[in-house]
């Protein structure tokens, strides 16, 4: 399922350096996660869920979906929590996740209402051919205005820490989105420390 390559013990000691905790935003892009055949057939299930347009003009508009069984099977799998917990440094135990869609005029706004509590994201993106003109970006920001934005790219997996004071965003999706949609399944680990690896 996941990409030998990332599975290759010498490569993970590459990407783990990359999630430390003294970085102003830990994270990880991992690009081409799944092997071909597994990321189609994934990609497939997480486009054909039972979306549920979500809308608060002053929050957020995008669609969502629960997983189904079939992709919880997945993010929730062996194989997938053990390679998380290597690559953040933590036993990770489970996942709250769901599936997101954005399209044209759909967006998510920092507001101090809605204060998210310090953790760890993960996202994996299933956006087919995006014109970057579109925007749609997810964006990490600090208090101090520092930010990070993901690439918006299919079969992509980023983990991102967030700290206290940070937090995440979706641009607005403007008209160059046309009828396109950006998909990703989007949440956050529970994890306890590890002592070891």
């Amino acid at each position: 399922m996941i990409n030998k390559m990332y599975l290759d013990p010498k490569t993970l000691e590459k990407i783990r350096p990359e999630f430390k905790p003294e970085k102003e935003f830990p994270s990880v892009v991992l690009f081409q996660f799944l092997e071909t055949t597994e990321y189609a057939k994934i990609r497939k299930e997480i486009l054909g869920l039972d979306y549920a347009q979500q809308w608060v003009l002053l929050s957020h508009s995008y669609s969502c979906a629960e997983l189904s069984p079939g992709l919880k099977i997945f993010f929730k799998g062996n194989e997938f929590l053990n390679f998380l917990s290597q690559i953040v440094h933590r036993h990770v135990k489970s996942m709250e996740l769901q599936a997101y869609a954005f399209g044209r005029k759909d967006y998510t706004i920092l507001t101090d209402q809605i204060v998210e509590e310090p953790g760890i994201d993960i996202i994996f993106d299933v956006t087919g051919e995006w014109d970057e003109r579109a925007k749609g970006l997810i964006i990490y920001k600090d208090s101090k205005e520092n930010f990070i934005s993901l690439p918006i790219q299919g079969n992509m997996l980023a983990i991102v820490e967030r700290k206290k004071g940070v937090s995440r965003y979706v641009q607005y999706v403007n008209h160059y989105a046309q009828t396109k949609k950006r998909q990703v399944v989007m949440g956050r680990m529970r994890s306890s420390p590890q002592k070891s690896l």
